[in-house]
């Protein structure tokens, strides 16, 4: 079985009397998953267990137009220097081919921050991951017992 690794912070607070109090955690999610990935610890099975609430970026994964209304607005910025300076030289050969593998063009992200870019084109790479796997779509039923606000 393959492991994934999501990062895991603690949230503490900064100052007065309560510094250093953890206040929450913020678990960087990996939306796709080859099946039977293993990405828990005990240090993020502690993490919700001990959580009142769950705070995700968007709550029904099903909901492409809601997926796309929270991606959309942040996507986006103007000045962003062409896609292929934005990645080591040694990677720029196999980001112009996938590029055009795909049915975009290199100058279509001309204004799309990289993290963007980056979920745009992984959509067009054939893996073993599946977005049924993904740790936000687990611990959205982790958490089915209360309400689960989308970010």
């Amino acid at each position: 079985s393959e492991s994934a690794n999501p990062l895991l912070w603690e949230i503490a607070r900064a100052d007065g009397p309560d510094a250093g109090k953890v206040e929450g955690w913020l678990l960087g999610t990996i939306h796709a998953l080859p099946d039977n990935a293993r990405w828990r610890s005990g240090s993020i099975d502690r993490a919700i267990s001990d959580a009142d609430i769950l705070a995700v970026e968007v709550a029904d994964l099903g909901d492409g137009r809601a997926m796309a209304s929270a991606f959309l607005p942040l996507a986006f910025s103007a000045g962003q220097p062409p896609l292929t300076a934005r990645v080591p030289v040694e990677q720029r050969q196999r980001l112009t081919e996938l590029v055009d593998e795909s049915s975009y063009r290199l100058e279509d992200f001309s204004r799309i921050e990289s993290w963007g870019a980056a979920l745009i084109l992984a959509q067009t790479v054939r893996t073993d991951t599946d977005i049924g796997n993904g740790i936000d779509r687990e611990l959205i039923r982790d958490f089915g017992r209360s309400p689960i606000p989308g970010l």
